[in-house]
């Protein structure tokens, strides 16, 4: 039922325009983390395994994590996204594996494919720029949900500068 309450703010969060659900989503992100560490802890037990195995909703969830990973999110909900990811590749480290290497294979190959800059969120880090509040959706937003783990070669060239 968490996978599918996580399916729902997912689309809500990247397709509705007047919907705040960034709070909501944070709360289920850490509600999800608790239910995976305890999965975790008795990762032992056969029947907890394959109960997860059977349900084929995990491997939408950590493709749904992936694209949570930019910066049009706050840092909460990318570091939230960063331990939930690492739980899941702790509980099921060979096909969480197999999952996340090609997703982010081809992200980066998208990117150094195509020759538009890399778009950047309210939560990158800016000299004098104030943050968003957290727990409110951001005004600005990706097209689509996305993969976001580039710093554009004018920002590392600045930072040399500083």
């Amino acid at each position: 039922m968490t996978f599918e309450a996580f399916h729902t703010l997912h689309a809500m969060y990247h397709d509705a325009t007047t919907c705040h659900v960034s709070g909501d989503l944070l709360e289920l992100l850490s509600i999800l983390l608790d239910f995976v560490k305890c999965l975790r802890l008795f990762k032992e037990a056969k029947d907890v395994r394959g109960l997860l195995m059977s349900s084929k909703e995990w491997v939408e969830i950590l493709r749904k994590l992936a694209t949570l990973l930019n910066t049009y999110n706050s840092p909460d909900m990318r570091m939230l996204c960063i331990d939930l990811l690492k739980e899941m590749v702790m509980l099921l480290p060979m096909d969480a594996i197999q999952l996340l290497v090609p997703l982010l294979s081809h992200c980066h190959a998208a990117f150094q494919e195509s020759h538009n800059p890399l778009p950047m969120g309210p939560y990158f880090p800016r000299r004098g720029h104030k943050l968003p509040p957290l727990g409110l959706k951001a005004g600005a937003r990706p097209v689509r949900p996305m993969v976001q783990m580039a710093v554009p070669h004018g920002q590392l060239e600045a930072a040399k500068v500083l």
